[in-house]
């Protein structure tokens, strides 16, 4: 009942006061400086003192998201993760696997590249959603833009627990076609 309650209070406070809940949320974030904003009609986190996370929606361009996107090296973005979630991130990379369904695209990325002699090697896996239309194939290389989700636990073929960086991806273009290589 009391959820109920609070529900109505809020909710009356966003129609007297003539604000959006993603403006209310933005002000909210504003104060905070571990709270990082996403793209028109997508999530970002917010991290109070307390560490409590709430979801808040935002209206930034998708331009001002690459804008604002940074290359983190894997073995920081893998082991200082948490300092990472929800900040907007760019990478160039090789899809090794594509996973999901056509409306649901997951792939696995490698984004370090290791030069040789007969071909370039990719190293270092993230996991990626990508919201998006256009359609990859595996060997593809794609440079993206996106945000840290955390990091994704799952199991392996061979039953093996595998932990790597999730991302959820915004915009992915291609570099270079799997056959062009």
């Amino acid at each position: 009942m009391k959820q109920f309650l609070m529900i109505i209070v809020v909710i009356s406070l966003v129609f007297l006061s003539g604000c959006t809940f993603s403006e209310i949320c933005d002000a909210e974030c504003k104060k905070n400086s571990d709270c990082v904003s996403s793209t028109p009609l997508l999530t970002g986190i917010c991290n109070d003192a307390n560490g409590c996370f709430a979801k808040c929606s935002y209206e930034i361009s998708l331009d001002k998201l690459k804008d604002e996107a940074k290359e983190i090296p894997y073995d920081d973005l893998f082991r200082n993760n948490e300092k990472y979630v929800n900040k907007p991130v760019v990478y160039t990379g090789e899809i090794i696997q594509l996973i999901g369904t056509q409306d649901e695209r997951s792939l696995r990325i490698n984004i370090n590249k290791k030069d040789n002699e007969y071909r370039d090697i990719w190293t270092d896996t993230i996991y990626v959603d990508y919201i998006g239309d256009t359609r990859f194939l595996e060997d593809d290389i794609v440079k993206f833009y996106g945000l840290v989700d955390g990091i994704i636990t799952y199991k392996a073929v061979m039953g093996n627990t595998i932990e790597i960086p999730a991302l959820t991806v915004y915009d992915m273009e291609l570099v270079t076609k799997a056959g062009d290589r």
